[in-house]
């Protein structure tokens, strides 16, 4: 156990030390692998959006405008307001209360943070798909995007920024990922 927790404590070290652009890869890169290793989970329970049709409308990226409007509003809008929301303010409100509590920038005050933060991401994304699959998915990037939130912070960066940019990175990818398969195949 002493081990692992060495090896984890490195581990954080490294990614203090990371410039903020690797920073931003690093956490995109795990945010893509946890989605690797989801998916036989989204292949057991699809996801069904709980609006369809709205869904279709929305997402609609058959011309070079709707998908101009869908990549602008999941990969640059739909980031910075979740990351407003889910990241800044409440890993912020909880650092207030858990300072109060635990009296130290420890464990503690920085892990309560990263699960509350991720859970009101990942249930922040239940009422358009009614999935708990989804939740799940979006819980685990949660942590990934608070984790990048607080190790930006401790090592100097703008960890809004950073959170937005990987979260954006994710969302755009996406968005490749799901034009490339209902358009180009």
């Amino acid at each position: 156990m002493v081990k692992l927790k060495n090896k984890l404590i490195s581990l954080h070290n490294r990614i203090l030390g990371l410039s903020t652009f690797k920073l931003i890869i690093v956490m995109f890169l795990l945010i893509r692998l946890i989605g690797i290793l989801i998916l036989p989970l989204h292949r057991l329970f699809p996801i069904e959006p709980v609006y369809p049709k709205i869904m279709v409308e929305r997402y609609d990226m058959s011309t070079l405008n709707n998908l101009v409007s869908v990549i602008y509003r999941t990969g640059v809008i739909t980031p910075i307001i979740e990351t407003l929301v889910a990241q800044t303010f409440v890993i912020r409100l909880i650092w207030m209360w858990t300072k109060i509590f635990f009296k130290e920038d420890g464990f503690w005050a920085n892990f309560i943070p990263i699960i509350i933060s991720a859970l009101v991401f990942g249930f922040g994304h239940l009422g358009a798909f009614n999935s708990y699959v989804k939740v799940l998915s979006t819980f685990l990037g949660g942590l990934i995007l608070a984790y990048t939130y607080i190790a930006a912070y401790y090592s100097n960066k703008k960890a809004s920024l950073c959170v937005m940019c990987v979260h954006s990175l994710q969302n755009i990818y996406t968005i490749a990922i799901n034009y490339f398969v209902l358009y180009l195949v």
